[in-house]
């Protein structure tokens, strides 16, 4: 997965990956590989890596919240957690669509989770170097996703664990 931290989200694609989940631009067949197919695999890439970053600035976040706010260190942990498999469902679902081959969903687990801790790493710096701001403009960058990552957590779910 190319590097491109949520501070850089491009919003076209942002954008198309939202209109794309949620729209009529789902036909038939797995909701989420009428959407990767829809976009390059570079663009799933980065859409993958940046929820994955995501994952791990909610473990940051989550992190502080334990000592400062408690009461919000849950919440963080669920969106972190909602994060990183939404990152390697997507991986996954990709994966299927253009290899025409299944592979278990934890191979695409430890890449998210690796990247995932860097990214925690890198917003916890910030927490350490008092730049609230930035670390708070990266948590804003993720909410922009929070309605794909809840669309492909639910998907996920559907399939792979089921009730």
């Amino acid at each position: 997965m190319q590097r491109a931290t949520p501070g850089r989200i491009r919003r076209p694609l942002c954008a198309v990956a939202l209109a794309l989940m949620a729209g009529g631009a789902m036909a038939q067949g797995h909701p989420v590989d009428a959407f990767v197919m829809r976009l390059t695999p570079e663009d799933t890439a980065q859409l993958a890596g940046l929820l994955a970053d995501c994952g791990g600035i909610y473990s940051a976040f989550g992190d502080v919240a334990v000592v400062q706010a408690p009461d919000l260190a849950d919440d963080y942990r669920e969106m972190q957690n909602g994060a990183m498999v939404a990152s390697a469902y997507l991986l996954y679902r990709e994966n299927r669509v253009r290899t025409r081959t299944a592979k278990p969903f934890a191979d695409f687990v430890a890449p998210v989770k690796s990247r995932a801790e860097a990214c925690a790493a890198e917003t916890k710096a910030l927490f350490a170097a008092n730049d609230l701001q930035a670390a708070k403009d990266q948590l804003g960058e993720c909410a922009k996703l929070e309605e794909l990552q809840s669309l492909l957590v639910r998907s996920w779910r559907e399939e792979l664990r089921p009730e």
